[in-house]
Order: C-alpha cells, then structure tokens, then sequence
C-alpha cells in the first residue's frame, strides 16, 4: 500500500468515525455548500463565514440540514439542470458526481481536492478555524448596489477571483452583510 493511499484512508477514518449519521449529512452539506460558493479552495474566509451565517439564521444557533437546504436550495437540488447540477451529487466516496464535466478530472485531481474542502469543514464545525465576524447573510458582489441601498452593513467585501493575485486568508469572494437593524462594530 502506498503512502498516498495509506493517508487516504487515515484521514478517511477520521472523517468518517466520530460522526453520527446527522452529523455526516450536515458535514456533506456544508462541503457543497462551501464548493458552490467558493469552489474546490480553503484559500478564503469564505466557508467559516457561511457556517457564522447558517448558525446566526437558524433559530437554535445550531447549523441543521434544515436551515442548510433553506438557505441554499440549488446545492441540495439533484433535479437541477443548469451547468453546476454535478453540485447536489457529490459525496465523500470515489464515485464521479453525476453531470460532472467531462473535460474535467474527478480521479484523483477533485476528489482530493473535495476532500481538503471538507477536513477544513470539519475544522470550522470543530472550532479549529475560526472568524472574528459573525454576519447575518452572504451573497453575491452583483446584489451589492442594492443591498446597499436597502440599509445592509457590509462587513466584508467579496472580491474576484484574479489569478495573478491570490486571496489572503481573510478576503472572500462573497460579500458577507448584517441585516438593517443589527449592527457591526470593528474594534480594531
């Protein structure tokens, strides 16, 4: 057995072991959450805001499969047909998600890659990652005049994606927001 598999299968383990069956589906959920929102990068602050937000909206400040399938719907829809319906589809197995590019490679490039998405996941879940901000919504850079307009406090400003600059550890590519009426105070 290789090296390379031999991890695999230990980080497999440990992924997999101490987890009820509930806690597996909000681990899964949250993962394509975290990919359809920032892609297959733990790069960004993106998904350790997104897990602030799910447990801000949920009424017992516990991240659900409820609130989860509430607040992203397309992620869990597998009846969808635009060109991210691969999203709905993925799992913590081998397998190739369904509608998957084809000129892309799942075996080994995405898979390994789906599975840094989701140990940092189980970081964020387990307070090894954490962020000082604690917005009320995500959304994207385009809502932004609107959001704006509405009385929404921008806490933290989505940028895009430039290959000749990488994202530094706080920046997004989502715009994070507190809804009108709450308010956010920088103390630094």
């Amino acid at each position: 057995m290789t090296k390379q598999v031999s991890l695999f299968l230990l980080t497999v383990a440990l992924l997999l072991m101490p987890f009820t069956a509930e806690a597996q589906s909000r681990l899964n959920g949250l993962t394509n959450i975290c990919i359809s929102e920032a892609g297959f990068q733990t790069r960004t602050a993106d998904c350790a805001l997104i897990v602030e937000v799910l447990r801000n909206r949920s009424s017992t400040g516990t991240v659900t499969m409820g609130i989860m399938r509430n607040y992203s719907t397309k992620v869990f829809n597998r009846s969808r047909t635009d060109h991210r319906r691969w999203i709905p589809w993925m799992t913590p197995t081998r397998v190739r998600p369904r509608g998957f590019p084809s000129n892309l490679t799942w075996n080994p490039t995405y898979r390994q890659r789906y599975w840094g998405v989701r140990r940092h996941v189980h970081r964020i879940l387990t307070g090894q990652v954490m962020t000082r901000y604690s917005p009320d919504h995500w959304g994207a850079r385009s809502l932004r005049r609107q959001r704006l307009r509405d009385g929404w406090q921008l806490i933290v400003r989505g940028r895009p994606h430039d290959p000749n600059r990488p994202h530094l550890p706080h920046e997004t590519y989502n715009d994070f927001w507190m809804l009108p009426g709450n308010f956010y105070i920088d103390d630094e």
